[in-house]
């Protein structure tokens, strides 16, 4: 009973100290979960805002490009003008080009103080007619980089949608054109993003940015066009386009963040982060921008310096110190354990007789280096080790002069191996290796020089003690068993084959 009770005496100050532990790092663990929990909430409250805005944005925009084209393109001579030049010959199209643009400029230059972009028209085939813009650009088969003109010629109705063009990207209104009830070809209504950020930022104090992936550009816009373009301050995979102005004052905060925010960039979809700069908060939100097939293209970003996030950080900050305060005084009654069971530790992971790392703690040692080979490539490989003809030698002279053999091997082994060389024993006379970034030519190499010592050492009370060794090299993506049972299988050739020897898998 004295026993008993000194025994759970013993555990009790351990057990006491873990639990205290455990329930400090569950307390701080629910504190963090709570504090992004509520970050991500408050984020995503800002991310929905600003997606009421631009969805609000896009629309009060699609109704003043449905009234231009009502009101001035959807008129008799200006489709009578485009259906004339798609019956021409193409070399025979340019009166009707000139004549067409001379009827619209009065209305284009009006429309420029608007932020207006493109007023651009387009064949049936969606080869490009006219761009008011860039009136000496034409002839180009646009099918292939507009989606927007290639729905509306082919489908024949109005087409709504963000997309990149050959000079200008923006939020797209493409309306197929008739005349006379034959379809001639569409015209693109549309606005530039430097619009539509005007009219966000007189809903808001926010400051916008506009960013495209970098890719896009370069696989769409006219080459001479691309210096419409300039690298983002946030990612080199973004550009920045200059026709929008950005505020200066916040590049430096950009770049900041830019290692912070690469992988939210590569996963993609909307996000957001509040970033401390110059003593004040700063809510950074991006918004994704997608295309008419779905995918994601381009980011609208706001900053804005941020008031409400300061409450989040007080309360973590809270928790934060008396959950310190804790840690300080379990530490202290940690340490007093641990020396404690530092001794139980040692004996947990070691072979009392050969003071060799144990099965379970070679098992532990083994799937952590065959876990780094998968992760970076590199060989592993497995010795597995047997003494000759054990049995008899215990059977003849007893178990105690079995222990000795055991722990002379042992030594023999010790000092025949590399320093990177893991060694264990694996149970009664077996003993097994370990040897990272060896491939299976090295380790046999290895194995014979061991199997070579224990002979010239002249061990045992016959003086002619051998061991015999298999040799495996890890093939990913196998685990250790299968590893240890090619080995193992080697170690029975080398048996069969008259012992004394090292046999490789195959």
């Amino acid at each position: 009973m004295k026993a008993a009770g000194g025994k759970t005496k013993g555990r009790f100050p351990a057990l006491y100290v873990a639990s205290a532990v455990l329930m400090f790092s569950l307390v701080m663990f629910a504190a963090g979960l709570d504090h992004r929990a509520r970050k991500q909430t408050y984020i995503d409250e800002h991310i929905e805002l600003l997606t009421s805005r631009l969805d609000a944005t896009v629309k009060s925009l699609e109704t003043f490009s449905r009234y231009v084209f009502e009101v001035s393109v959807n008129r008799p001579e200006q489709l009578g003008l485009v259906s004339s030049a798609w019956r021409e010959h193409p070399e025979a199209r340019a009166p009707y080009r000139d004549r067409l643009y001379e009827l619209m400029l009065p209305l284009y230059e009006r429309l420029e103080s608007f932020d207006f972009r493109q007023l651009h028209f387009h064949f049936p085939d969606s080869v490009s007619f006219l761009r008011m813009h860039s009136p000496d650009f034409f002839g180009d088969d646009l099918s292939g980089v507009r989606e927007s003109v290639r729905l509306a010629n082919s489908e024949l109705r109005r087409v709504t949608g963000f997309e990149e063009g050959r000079i200008f990207n923006g939020y797209r209104f493409v309306y197929p054109l008739f005349f006379e009830n034959e379809h001639c070809g569409s015209v693109e209504v549309s606005f530039s993003m430097g619009s539509f950020i005007s009219v966000l930022e007189r809903l808001s104090d926010c400051a916008y940015l506009f960013a495209i992936k970098r890719s896009l550009v370069e696989a769409t816009v006219f080459e001479e066009k691309q210096g419409n373009y300039v690298p983002s301050w946030f990612s080199d995979d973004y550009l920045f386009d200059v026709a929008i102005k950005n505020r200066q004052e916040d590049e430096r905060l950009f770049y900041s963040m830019r290692e912070g925010i690469q992988g939210l960039l590569e996963a993609g979809g909307d996000f957001g982060v509040v970033i401390r700069w110059n003593h004040h908060d700063y809510r950074v939100l991006f918004k994704s921008i997608r295309n008419l097939h779905g995918d994601e293209v381009a980011y609208l970003v706001t900053c804005d310096q941020d008031q409400g996030y300061r409450q989040l950080r007080s309360d973590f900050l809270s928790y934060s110190a008396i959950g310190t305060i804790g840690y300080a005084v379990l530490t202290v009654l940690l340490y007093l354990v641990i020396r404690e069971r530092r001794k139980l530790k040692l004996m947990s992971t070691t072979d009392a007789l050969t003071g060799l790392s144990n099965r379970r703690r070679f098992i532990e040692l083994t799937e952590t280096e065959l876990g780094r080979s998968r992760r970076y490539g590199t060989a592993t490989a497995l010795i597995m080790l047997d003494i000759d003809d054990f049995k008899r030698i215990n059977d003849q002279y007893g178990h105690n002069q079995g222990d000795v053999v055991l722990r002379a091997v042992a030594r023999i082994l010790k000092e025949s191996l590399r320093v990177t060389d893991e060694l264990g024993r694996w149970g009664g006379e077996e003993f097994i290796v370990l040897l990272p970034n060896t491939v299976a030519a090295a380790a046999l190499s290895v194995a014979g020089k061991v199997v070579s010592a224990v002979r010239d050492s002249r061990l045992g009370p016959e003086a002619s003690l051998t061991i015999s060794a298999g040799v495996a090299e890890y093939r990913r993506p196998e685990g250790m068993e299968a590893l240890v049972a090619r080995a193992d299988a080697a170690l029975y050739q080398a048996k069969s084959q008259g012992k004394n020897r090292a046999i490789g898998s195959d």
